[in-house]
């Protein structure tokens, strides 16, 4: 609908009838649909029930169960300010089925994916979606998930449920972390309350996971051989009982390869509630853009974590969260896409005979400059060059074992010369499954520049530059 010279034309809604394009067929309850169209009735001209129906489309779109959505209206011959809306819906078909090729988390290394859809499951747009994960660092992950959009009453007349409802459970047969030298297996349930616009997220996660030293098979493939005695001692079953509080604002004007606004996203993480394994956890993260030109956009970003094992909050020295060894499974790791975007990152911070075993703290900052050319192919795929640096650390805090006290060890995160990073170049685009790139980029020893000297380790080693490729949804 279109602005009109009625606009300002008042009229009163009688009702609104509900027509399937396949009544034989149909599975939604037309309680449901006037229920996404709830604010039609508080329309008191023509202006607001076009805003009201525009409004309600665009949910009924964004619920991904209908086909198309259309209405007519109706008058009375004796009132004609008295509305009759009548809307006619057509569904999607209730199966939907799809594979594809993702980039795993983890090791970077690529995953085959098979999803299944099941739409309408009980008529108010309920889904149910079956995953199934092969790759060569995934040895098979299945999981099952139930969505219920709409799920809380508003509190307010004329107005259309909000919030959304979803559970999970799901089991991991075994990720293969190659730096690190070992295999997690999990199997675990995961509930979860959002807002409509997933600003708010409230989640209670219940994991079982059991860590392994890689077997001959998987050191084969590539893994160093033996495993350190952090890794060894680490090798047990565990139980996470969680609940963890999700925060994101995106003021940005596209998901994958923002060129203005701000984005936002931090979260908190306490586990303790049953299970054997007690934390706080918290991480963050913003970034911002301004554009220079119509095709060229400078941007910077930051990462940030902490992990505080909470079996030991008392100790004879007074409070000292870190008193104990923070379990594996829980602790950061530098991941490259996101972090300093080069091959190896897993060298970076603390490790046991070879072995990457992750900190309980880590920040990472990052700057770059985008360009889009003046060519048909890069302007109409938002396709551009970009130039970065970025640089971080990763420190390991919990346990008896070290030394110091906490001030001196959270200093020790960012003294330059603990401190690595990388520059580079490339080209970014964006993906169905994420942020792709592909740069010409080197590691930089920023405590070797801090000190004059251009390196790119602490072993000397001059300017060397790699060439690197990713596909992630999370980038600095």
């Amino acid at each position: 609908m279109t602005s009109t010279k009625y606009d300002g034309v008042p009229l009163t809604i009688n009702e609104i009838k509900v027509q399937f394009e396949n009544p034989d067929k149909v599975r939604t309850t037309p309680s449901f649909v006037r229920k996404v169209f709830a604010g039609v009735y508080a329309s008191k001209n023509f202006q607001e029930l076009r805003e009201s129906l525009q409004s309600g489309t665009a949910l009924m779109d964004k619920l991904q169960v209908f086909k198309t959505v259309d209405f007519k209206i109706d008058r009375n011959p004796k009132k004609p300010l008295d509305i009759d809306l009548t809307l006619h819906v057509a569904e999607k078909s209730p199966v939907y089925a799809d594979a594809g090729v993702t980039m795993a988390t983890t090791s970077k290394l690529p995953t085959f994916n098979v999803n299944v859809l099941y739409r309408n499951l009980f008529g108010n747009a309920e889904t149910l979606k079956g995953l199934a994960s092969f790759g060569d660092s995934q040895t098979g992950s299945f999981s099952l998930l139930f969505s219920k959009p709409m799920v809380f009453d508003s509190g307010r007349p004329n107005t259309p449920p909000t919030g959304n409802f979803n559970a999970s459970i799901s089991y991991n047969g075994g990720t293969i972390f190659r730096d690190s030298g070992y295999v997690e297996r999990s199997a675990g349930v995961n509930l979860q309350l959002a807002s409509d616009d997933e600003c708010h997220k409230l989640e209670y996660l219940g994991v079982w996971r059991d860590t392994l030293p890689l077997d001959k098979e998987s050191l084969s493939k590539g893994a160093k051989n033996g495993n350190s005695n952090s890794i060894l001692t680490a090798c047990r079953p565990t139980m996470k009982s969680s609940m963890r509080y999700t925060f994101t604002h995106d003021e940005t004007d596209h998901k994958l390869i923002p060129t203005k606004g701000h984005f936002v996203k931090c979260s908190g993480e306490v586990a303790g509630f049953g299970g054997d394994v007690a934390f706080g956890k918290m991480e963050g993260s913003g970034r911002i853009y301004h554009p220079i030109t119509k095709d060229v956009s400078i941007g910077a970003g930051c990462f940030g974590g902490l992990l505080a094992p909470l079996g030991a909050l008392i100790s004879p020295k007074g409070l000292n969260p870190f008193g104990t060894p923070s379990v594996l499974n829980d602790r950061f790791f530098f991941r490259g896409v996101r972090d300093l975007r080069i091959r190896g990152v897993a060298e970076f911070g603390p490790h046991d005979d070879g072995d990457a075993i992750g900190g309980d703290a880590y920040f990472t900052v990052g700057s770059h400059v985008s360009y889009c050319p003046p060519i048909p192919v890069f302007q109409e795929n938002n396709v551009r060059l970009h130039a970065f640096a970025n640089a971080g650390n990763l420190q390991l805090l919990s346990g008896d074992d070290k030394d110091g006290d906490m001030k001196s060890r959270f200093l020790e995160l960012v003294q330059p010369e603990n401190l690595r990073g990388s520059a580079g170049i490339g080209v970014v685009a964006p993906m169905p499954f994420g942020r792709f790139e592909i740069n010409l980029v080197s590691p930089l020893d920023m405590g070797a520049l801090a000190s004059g000297s251009l390196r790119t380790d602490s072993r000397g080693n001059g300017v060397s530059a790699q060439l690197r490729w990713a596909l992630d949804s999370e980038f600095s």
